[in-house]
């Protein structure tokens, strides 16, 4: 019986590798860099994803179907998309998450995520997307991904001069392949981003914490 489990173990290993290889073809013809998974993705979802380590999108159609982390600073919390496809832009998904206007806001209550309850800031009139330049460091996209994790997450426990990194803007008529495969975008094991509302005095101070650090994609 030990002998069969250990069996089956292996044949999943080699299967979750195979995977691996398909998915480090797919992100190196779209110009996608990929680093080690770095957070607990149980944190925010109960969904775990090929070996846990690399990004495993699903292929449909011959368009990578991404799940992506969207964070919201100001309030400490997140969302976890599930079935993104590559084409569709931060602005049609986002349509689907928050009503357009303040207006909108007041008048479909059940629009507006309960933490914004209170101040009807994150509208999709007053969203700004982010994300962070090399959030993690990038693996060498022409070898084989496995073999080069332990490695990658011990460097990533070395610290890093963050102020040296910018955060990127990214505006809503980009497609989510637009932002993953900017130069300076590295998916750290899944794609996050940062929203921000403009309209927010969490705005100046998101600002200022980034001040001289802030381009436009």
């Amino acid at each position: 019986e030990a002998k069969k489990r250990k069996l089956e173990k292996e044949r999943h290993q080699i299967k979750l590798r195979g995977e691996d290889e398909i998915m480090r073809k797919e992100c190196m013809k779209r110009n996608i860099k990929v680093g080690p998974l770095i957070m607990d993705i149980g944190n925010y979802t109960q969904e775990t994803a090929g070996t846990g380590k690399f990004p495993h999108p699903k292929i449909a159609s011959g368009a990578l179907i991404w799940n992506v982390l969207l964070m919201y600073p100001e309030h400490s919390t997140s969302d976890y998309v599930q079935q993104w496809n590559e084409h569709v832009t931060f602005g049609e998904q986002l349509e689907l998450m928050f009503p357009k206007t303040k207006n909108d806001a007041k008048e479909s209550p059940n629009l507006v995520p309960e933490w914004d309850r209170h101040s009807l800031d994150y509208t999709m009139d007053n969203l700004a997307v982010f994300f962070e330049e090399r959030y993690v460091r990038p693996l060498d996209m022409s070898k084989m991904w496995e073999k080069q994790y332990e490695k990658a997450r011990d460097l990533e426990r070395e610290k890093e001069d963050y102020t040296k990194k910018h955060r990127v803007r990214v505006k809503v008529d980009k497609s989510l392949l637009e932002a993953l495969s900017d130069p300076e975008y590295v998916v750290p094991g899944v794609p996050v981003f940062y929203i921000v509302s403009t309209a927010s005095p969490y705005w100046k101070i998101y600002q200022e914490q980034h001040s001289g650090r802030l381009r436009i994609l």
